[in-house]
């Protein structure tokens, strides 16, 4: 893996954020704790296995054995299928709060089997992203949890509930790669926070994130809308254009 920069070391991850796959079967890890981005060979030892459908039910709870954990103390952040096994790897989150570890899971497609990947004294490569938002940045990102976190509001006839992390933890909410750069959707320490970077691969010392900011006026208030993140994008036509939500 020399030829993508990657050298024998480890990836010590603060938090589980988006994954994805990239050339030569590279997982790149998303780490909004460190705002950073690790490229990590994961030594994949499956065979191709197909592309039929693959079902595997209470993966929470499959998980949370495997961790020595119940269920409810896993989240499930994001999930990658390893382009030439199949095989499923999860980003998961065991616990809560600041006690709350990173673990990469594997999903073996052959038999159904779990296992969590090793990220010390593996082939790994990392960037940091410079426009981060701070750790002390009093802002708030807003989203919509999975559980019973956080808090419940009433809009015009609808009860909702919403959860208020630090903008920090949104410094990426997704990740593609395209054509030799890794696409990198998030907020930023700036004003109009709402970011898309793109951050060349292999990464070389002082590479920046070359990005965009996205500024979106909303008619019916009357408003722009300063920290409105890309939540999950798709790209198309050859990685000239993404869809975006």
């Amino acid at each position: 893996m020399t030829e993508y920069g990657l050298r024998v070391g480890r990836a010590e991850l603060g938090s589980a954020g988006p994954i994805t796959f990239g050339p030569a079967g590279i997982l790149f890890l998303a780490d909004n704790a460190a705002a950073t981005v690790f490229a990590v060979d994961v030594n994949d030892p499956g065979h191709p296995a197909g592309s039929g459908p693959f079902e595997l039910a209470d993966v929470d709870a499959r998980v949370g054995s495997l961790l020595g954990s119940d269920a409810a103390d896993i989240a499930i952040r994001d999930l990658a299928v390893h382009p030439d096994s199949g095989n499923i790897y999860l980003s998961v989150q065991r616990g809560h709060g600041e006690q709350a570890q990173a673990v990469l899971v594997r999903i073996d497609r052959a038999d159904a089997s779990i296992s969590d990947v090793p990220l010390t004294d593996v082939p790994v490569a990392s960037v940091v992203i410079a426009d981060a938002p701070a750790p002390d940045d009093e802002r708030v990102d807003v989203i919509l949890p999975l559980g019973d976190e956080g808090e419940q509001i009433t809009v015009g006839s609808r009860t909702i509930r919403i959860l208020r992390r630090p903008i920090r933890t949104s410094t990426v909410t997704d990740i593609a790669y395209v054509d030799g750069a890794l696409l990198v959707a998030g907020l930023s320490n700036e004003e109009f926070s709402s970011k898309l970077r793109r951050i060349p691969f292999p990464f070389t010392d002082g590479a920046g994130a070359a990005g965009n900011n996205l500024e979106i006026f909303h008619v019916s208030h009357g408003k722009w809308e300063t920290a409105a993140p890309i939540r999950t994008f798709v790209p198309y036509d050859g990685g000239c254009a993404i869809l975006a939500s």
